[in-house]
């Protein structure tokens, strides 16, 4: 569902807005991660992924 051009229009719900704030900050700790040092499947498989939204 494309609730961002439902928050555009504001006529997105409460609950479709807190589940795109938790999603929104779930994308902002990924970019934030630090993947310079995966060089290989082993340093890849060690990065500690942040929990998907519920």
């Amino acid at each position: 569902k494309d609730w961002r051009i439902e928050l555009t229009l504001g006529i997105i719900s409460d609950e479709n807005k807190a589940a795109l704030i938790l999603w929104m900050n779930y994308i902002n700790v990924l970019k934030s991660l630090d993947l310079t040092g995966v060089s290989d499947e082993a340093t890849f498989t060690a990065i500690r992924w942040p929990a998907l939204p519920q």
